[in-house]
């Protein structure tokens, strides 16, 4: 991955379509090889066209670097806040590329989507704390007992003195040590974000990644009174951090941005903070998404319907004698115990033979009268629930296409799906 001293090239295409301003030299060695990073060959397609070879993006939006020369920008089709509402509905978080940074313009509203991404930068960006340390300083401490300097007269007389305590003295040291604004700042930013992980009940390596620096600062008090915020902020604005501790300079900005209840745009390239690159598999996004708006539906109108995930709640094999070939589809929509219809939910511009012939062969196999492929549609495209046709002989198998609109008022295009499939069971 490129040094954060490097200023890449940035090119802009869409999703799965070709980066046609990038000159193909710049995918290039100089000894003619191929020169991309092996952790970004799986976000796109290589191809020949008009006699030169073209990167092609596929399912994955977000600012991905190529080599340390090139980042491509691959946007969406459809609006950002329309993306982050599919996000919102499938359930799913912002994955980000974890070895690469990017800048980010900062925005006032909270984004409960973006959060995550703030807190996986976050616990990228601590690591350098195990091998370099935490920041210390000297602190005036203020202690009562036998004189060491410096003495303080006024309050020796006020407290001590005055009341026969001759062999006492409130004193002032400046100790070598951790407890100031900024580790303040840090221990309470993992406090909070940990309260946040927990009351979205989210296990796996995030909450124990943040007990593990939270118990670094063991020798930090928890300050819940956010006093250290203000001076934590001149710090960082007047360049008072010491180069030799540089790295909490980004660490104390990302704090800053999740404290202040701030988000990032997805959408522009900025300056105000760097962030881990955010990427999305729209392939998954848009199945859960499809996936989520018939369970709500169906959990509040119809009890007797259950809306399953055929790839992981649901064992069933193609063959009736034999389990030598597992059937996933998508979605598996039973009412009564039975099957009466399944889906499978293709990101893609168009629909294939092998498509409606695998839907087809599942519906047979599972005894489901009807099937229903369903794909993303933007402006100018087919929109809407197609009857294809009947397989085989009565009852068969009834198949459909259902083009979901994405670009346009999704709450209303959501109803609208949700209304036609669950009628059709």
């Amino acid at each position: 991955m490129p040094p954060p001293s490097t200023n890449p090239i940035i090119y802009r295409c869409y999703e799965r379509r070709p980066a046609d301003d990038l000159p193909v030299e710049q995918l290039l060695s100089g000894n003619g090889l191929l020169d991309v990073f092996p952790t970004s060959r799986g976000y796109f397609d290589l191809d020949y066209r008009g006699n030169r070879l073209t990167l092609v993006a596929g399912k994955y939006v977000g600012l991905i670097p190529i080599n340390s020369r090139v980042s491509i920008h691959v946007q969406p089709k459809m609006p950002v806040q329309r993306l982050l509402r599919l996000l919102d509905v499938a359930g799913e978080e912002i994955g980000a590329l974890n070895l690469f940074e990017r800048g980010y313009q900062e925005e006032l509203d909270f984004d409960q989507n973006i959060v995550h991404l703030m807190i996986k930068t976050l616990l990228k960006q601590l690591r350098v704390l195990e091998q370099e340390g935490l920041f210390k300083d000297y602190q005036r401490e203020n202690h009562i007992g036998t004189y060491r300097p410096r003495i303080n007269f006024g309050r020796t007389l006020q407290s001590q003195w005055s009341r026969g305590k001759f062999t006492s003295a409130h004193f002032e040291l400046y100790e070598y040590s951790r407890d100031n604004c900024l580790n303040r700042l840090l221990k309470y930013t993992l406090w909070y974000v940990g309260n946040f992980v927990k009351l979205l009940g989210r296990g796996g390596e995030i909450p124990r990644t943040l007990t593990f620096f939270y118990d670094l600062f063991e020798q930090v008090p928890l300050d819940l009174t956010l006093s250290f915020v203000a001076e934590a902020e001149t710090m960082l604005k007047n360049s008072k951090i010491p180069s030799l501790r540089g790295y909490y300079e980004d660490i104390v900005r990302t704090c800053l941005l999740i404290l202040r209840n701030q988000s990032v745009s997805l959408d522009v390239i900025g300056g105000d903070i760097s962030l881990l690159s955010f990427v999305l598999n729209l392939e998954e996004i848009f199945e859960k998404y499809v996936r989520n708006i018939l369970r709500r539906s169906a959990s509040g109108l119809y009890p007797e319907i259950k809306v399953l995930d055929g790839n992981t709640q649901f064992e069933s094999y193609l063959f009736r004698d034999s389990k030598r070939v597992r059937i996933r589809p998508d979605i598996i929509v039973r009412r009564d115990r039975k099957n009466v219809l399944i889906s499978d939910v293709k990101y893609k511009p168009k629909i294939s033979e092998t498509d409606r012939y695998q839907i087809i062969a599942h519906a047979l196999s599972l005894s489901s009268p009807k099937a229903i492929l369903v794909l993303p549609s933007f402006a100018g495209e087919s929109s809407g629930l197609i009857r294809c046709g009947c397989v085989g002989d009565v009852p068969g198998v009834e198949l459909f296409e259902y083009y979901l609109r994405i670009d346009e008022a999704l709450e209303v295009q959501e109803k609208k799906f949700a209304a036609e499939i669950l009628k059709m069971v």
